[in-house]
């Protein structure tokens, strides 16, 4: 009788047992943004192990993802962003398993994320002009750059602005689209520009495209038959990475 009841004993603990691992099992599969059951590397299988960092790697999953439909999808603006995610990937990696390093570089990413300067760093080609744009980590606006040709290194600067201001395409009630307004400083031999073009759009649409505005009365596109407007193309990024880690 003692032996029946020791053995249905052991078989119950052994099912109760059994059943716990599975459900622990379950919950760590599930954790985080990626499959934790092929996770690689001490990185990814911390993440998997610690409830916190799965939900701040959840959010960051959320925010590139968010961050891609922003780009359309496609286009050679979309490729460069992934391209930089990856390499944003093998830095992580660099953490191992430590979790302060992967929770602070981990949240530090989200915060790159949401900020659209990062999504619109980069330089822009048209026919005649370039312009880069990169975000200015000091003040967190965007530093902008205007070249007279195709290709900077072809030609010396013809203005900046140090602090130009991101209005969302929420916001702009103008032209209902992402933009950076420019007020420019003109460097020699182009100071003349001071005065008659103090007021630049620079509107972002869809595949990478960029249209610059200028001012009633700028004589920056005059041999654009008096257009004031003239569309660029997204040539390469100019993303500012994350925090390396510690």
């Amino acid at each position: 009788m003692l032996a029946d009841q020791r053995s249905l004993w052991q078989k119950s603990w052994g099912l109760k047992l059994v059943a716990c691992v599975l459900a622990v099992m379950s919950c760590w599969a599930d954790a985080a943004s990626f499959d934790c059951g092929k996770a690689r590397g001490e990185a990814e299988r911390a993440i998997c192990a610690d409830p916190t960092l799965s939900k701040i790697d959840e959010e960051l999953a959320k925010q590139y993802k968010d961050a891609l439909k922003l780009m359309g999808n496609g286009g050679a603006r979309f490729n460069a962003f992934r391209a930089n995610q990856a390499a944003w990937l093998k830095e992580r990696a660099r953490c191992g398993g430590t979790l302060p390093c992967l929770s602070e570089l981990m949240k530090d990413r989200i915060d790159w994320m949401l900020s659209p300067l990062h999504q619109i760093s980069g330089e822009y080609s048209s026919d005649r002009l370039s312009i880069v744009i990169v975000h200015n980590g000091n003040t967190h606006k965007p530093l902008v750059r205007i070249y007279g040709s195709r290709k900077p290194s072809d030609q010396t600067l013809m203005g900046s602005e140090l602090q130009a201001k991101w209005v969302s395409a929420q916001a702009n009630k103008l032209d209902g689209e992402d933009s950076v307004q420019v007020t420019p400083m003109w460097h020699a031999p182009h100071r003349a520009l001071d005065g008659q073009c103090s007021a630049l759009r620079l509107n972002f649409g869809s595949d990478g495209l960029l249209n610059l505005i200028v001012n009633p009365g700028c004589p920056l596109l005059k041999s654009s038959g008096g257009s004031q407007s003239l569309e660029f193309r997204f040539v390469k990024p100019d993303f500012m990475s994350a925090s390396s880690p510690r």
